[in-house]
């Protein structure tokens, strides 16, 4: 089978179980989190879908990763459940899927604004007011800071992408200064 009909399958029985109880913003949020940490700590991942390592400690690894605030109950017996089952390989596309299941539920955008400075908190939320007007959704922005842009920003947003850099007006200028002399030769 292929992972993304798993992972698929098991994020959508999630999203259903969580809106059955009521808890699909907590599960949300503990999905996030683990996602994050198991794509930012090396060999997490690794260690997860080890079938050497026992279900005991893989689940141990999980509640020390959520900082030992502990699982949401609904969230454990998602996990023993994917551990029973032995897919523990697929849970972090699960939990990856879980995300954009609530977020197309929930009618929220993500938004991912790149800047060569760091901006204020007031520009920020502007610019999500703005955002959220104009593409109808409830937004959830993430600055990063990136000084090789030189000058202005890059705005994410799903499939879309604004660039106004100095970086990339550049790179464009020289693409057509070497298209023009080209064509002298």
């Amino acid at each position: 089978m292929d992972e993304g009909i798993i992972s698929n399958r098991y994020a959508k029985a999630l999203i259903t179980f969580a809106k059955e109880k009521g808890v699909e913003e907590k599960i949300y949020d503990e999905c996030y989190l683990l996602s994050n940490v198991m794509y930012s700590v090396k060999g997490f991942l690794s260690a997860i879908s080890n079938p050497i390592y026992p279900i005991e400690d893989k689940k141990k690894l999980i509640v020390t990763a959520v900082d030992g605030a502990g699982l949401s109950p609904e969230l454990s017996r998602f996990i023993d459940i994917v551990f029973t089952a032995k897919r523990e390989e697929f849970l972090s596309f699960m939990f990856i899927r879980y995300i954009e299941l609530y977020r197309n539920y929930k009618h929220i955008g993500t938004v991912i604004l790149k800047t060569a400075t760091p901006i204020d908190k007031v520009t920020t939320k502007r610019i999500v007011k703005y955002s959220s007007q104009k593409l109808h959704a409830h937004i959830q922005i993430h600055t990063e800071v990136d000084p090789s842009l030189i000058g202005g920003f890059i705005f994410d947003f799903n499939n879309y992408r604004i660039d106004a850099s100095i970086k990339t007006q550049i790179i464009r200028m020289k693409r057509k200064f070497i298209q023009k002399n080209r064509r002298i030769i």
